[in-house]
């Protein structure tokens, strides 16, 4: 028969056992909860960034399609519905850059949640804002092509001006939650801007020209995305080159086709088309190698009136001309983000055949 202190010792043996089990068990389950909590916040930030690229790519495309000045965006709403309604204070402002709700709904998308099922925030610089009259562009609006610069800066970087920005808010954080309101199905959750934008030295909620990005803390956690410049005007080079060759019609009746009617400015050397460059006896109009297609004037200098309408107002009003080079060589056009670069991106259109291509250093 075992002795007490034996089974005392089996007793202690039994619950140290059982200690290093349970110890084992609760190690496990914390390491379970901290992965799943993992996969949680990388499941968060992967939606969140589907949501902002979706956004961005929206904002490109409708860009590239706008008759007015392509190039251009439109202005945040601040209708939790999505629909564009351009009463967000500075949208009719030439010179005021605005931050709103992202016109998820005029865009095409549905109602544009992060990870955390909060709506996407959006800023647009003043200058490619699509509001006004294109003969505004040159005069009292920036013209909209290679040079245009932005006011907004992220990071206080002078290099980085995007075009526009859009935030993903993330979840509330301290007492932002008592500041929003309630979601809906089809409605972004109201508040102000402080409801749902932080600051880390800078603040994203305050409307001025200045946003930051940062390290998720307790304290900020908005994901911010740029719209550069570049990846604005890219697609616009062709449709510059594009509309050049065009045979649509002109909106001037005298003529049955853009490429027929637009003038394309040499100064001394005279004026031709796209049509004329094709022609062999207009050659000696376009007989200088790789130089600059001279569009003197832009703004208020381009003819609008019932004699002298352009054929397609945006290019004369923006200025395109002077970035356009011939090639009397190649017969070519070629419009670069950055003539004076030839590695930059650019586009080229063959006169003859009115293909374009695309590249960088093309």
């Amino acid at each position: 028969m075992p002795s007490p202190y034996r089974r005392l010792a089996r007793g202690y043996a039994l619950l140290a056992v059982l200690v290093v089990i349970a110890s084992f068990s609760a190690a496990w389950v914390a390491h379970g909860l901290r992965v799943a909590s993992e996969r949680t916040d990388i499941r968060a930030q992967r939606d969140t960034l589907r949501a902002l690229r979706d956004a961005k790519l929206a904002l490109i495309a409708h860009a590239l399609s706008e008759d007015n000045t392509p190039g251009t965006l439109p202005c945040p709403t601040s209708d939790l519905d999505g629909s564009l309604d351009n009463s967000v204070p500075g949208c009719s402002n030439a010179t005021t850059d605005v931050a709103g709700r992202l016109p998820w709904f005029k865009l095409g998308l549905m109602a544009s949640r992060d990870g955390d099922g909060e709506c996407l925030w959006y800023v647009v610089s003043a200058a490619y804002k699509n509001m006004g009259n294109v003969r505004d562009r040159g005069d009292s609006r920036d013209a909209l092509n290679p040079v245009i610069t932005s006011s907004l800066r992220l990071d206080g970087s002078v290099v980085t001006q995007p075009a526009a920005l859009l935030i993903a808010p993330g979840r509330a954080l301290g007492g932002q939650g008592a500041l929003r309101g309630t979601a809906t199905q089809y409605e972004c959750v109201g508040g102000p801007a402080s409801a749902f934008l932080d600051s880390d030295g800078t603040s994203n909620a305050d409307g001025d020209a200045f946003y930051v990005t940062a390290v998720s803390t307790t304290a900020f956690n908005d994901t911010v995305m740029p719209i550069s410049r570049e990846e604005l005007l890219r697609p616009v080079l062709r449709r510059v080159l594009v509309t050049l060759a065009s045979d649509a019609p002109s909106p001037d009746a005298t003529s049955p086709s853009i490429r027929d009617e637009l003038q394309i400015r040499m100064g001394s050397l005279g004026n031709g088309t796209v049509a004329d460059l094709r022609n062999a006896s207009n050659s000696h109009q376009f007989d200088l190698r790789l130089h600059p297609l001279a569009e003197s004037v832009s703004g208020s200098a381009c003819p609008y009136d019932g004699t002298q309408k352009q054929a397609v107002s945006w290019l004369c009003f923006n200025g395109w001309y002077a970035f356009m080079d011939y090639s009397a060589m190649n017969q070519t056009i070629t419009l670069s983000m950055d003539r004076t670069d030839p590695t930059a991106y650019a586009c080229t259109m063959s006169v003859s055949t009115g293909a374009v291509r695309c590249g960088y250093g093309a």
